[in-house]
């Protein structure tokens, strides 16, 4: 599987220039940096945080009143956040610092778990072809990836797409905002337009059935997961817009959305179009 760290670090940036350069035709250029982390060592933002805790708890030493307690329990709940957070993502975005840090090692293992499921199913590349992998866990929609049966690379053939979609929601943050099911929408649509997916049958039908697992998601759910929601959201529009959409209007219209506003548009359309054609496109 994949060994070499080095080897790693320079497709993560290849991916991220790639990224940088894509969202820059589009006229959404921003600035951030990429940090590419590993082992143990925690990025600098949240050192900042655990800083400022030690500040606090300094603070609440030397001044002991009734608002030291309120502040530094404020803080640990934000710091604990943050923690969690870092633990459960494969990357993430700093609005403080400006930052996109990416988990090597969490990339690396779940590329792993990737390959390993193409290979337990038995999915023999014969032939140029388009697969549908489930890039990130408990989580409904899939993503097309295009093999090229001349590349034996089957580890980089897969993580190269993997790294770009998880680059692609970092990025979508700067776009469209804090928001998770935003920025999860945002990436959907800017991995099939930057991969030019339109053009293959096959990547349409991952999207259709992508709505039927959204379908079912929504019906079998009380509450959502915002990647979900989002990534729903963004195959709802490829297909109402039969696969030809334009992604700089798509993504402003994105930002000034609400949470709310996708989440009623996602359940509209299943309550309104479950009985459609698509249903014919079964998951077996």
């Amino acid at each position: 599987m994949i060994s070499s760290n080095k080897k790693l670090d320079d497709i993560i940036k290849e991916e991220y220039k790639d990224i940088n350069d894509y969202f820059k035709s589009l006229g959404m250029d921003r600035r951030a940096r990429l940090r590419i982390v590993g082992g143990i060592k925690l990025p600098e933002d949240i050192m900042y945080y655990l800083f400022l805790g030690i500040l606090i708890s300094l603070w609440a030493i030397y001044n002991p009143t009734i608002y030291v307690p309120i502040d530094y329990a404020i803080y640990a709940t934000v710091f604990g956040f943050r923690i969690q957070r870092y633990d459960d993502s494969n990357a993430y975005y700093s609005l403080f610092l400006r930052y996109i840090y990416i988990k090597k090692n969490t990339i690396k293992e779940r590329t792993n778990d990737l390959i390993n499921q193409i290979y337990s199913n038995n999915i023999e590349i014969k032939e140029d072809n388009i697969i549908a992998i489930n890039f990130f866990r408990d989580n409904a929609v899939y993503y097309p990836v295009y093999i090229d049966k001349d590349k034996n690379n089957i580890e980089e053939i897969i993580l190269r797409p993997f790294i770009k979609s998880v680059l692609a929601h970092e990025k979508s943050h700067q776009i469209v905002g804090k928001s998770e099911i935003k920025a999860s929408a945002s990436e959907f649509l800017a991995y099939f337009d930057m991969y030019k997916l339109y053009k293959y049958e096959k990547a349409k039908e991952v999207v259709r059935k992508n709505i039927i697992r959204c379908m079912e998601y929504i019906e079998s759910h009380d509450r959502y997961d915002p990647y979900t929601i989002g990534r729903c959201y963004g195959n709802i529009v490829l297909y109402e817009n039969n696969f030809s959409i334009n992604i700089i209007k798509e993504i402003e219209k994105l930002k000034h959305m609400k949470n709310e506003d996708i989440i009623r548009k996602v359940k509209n359309y299943i309550l309104n179009h479950s009985n459609e054609n698509i249903l014919k496109y079964s998951l077996n």
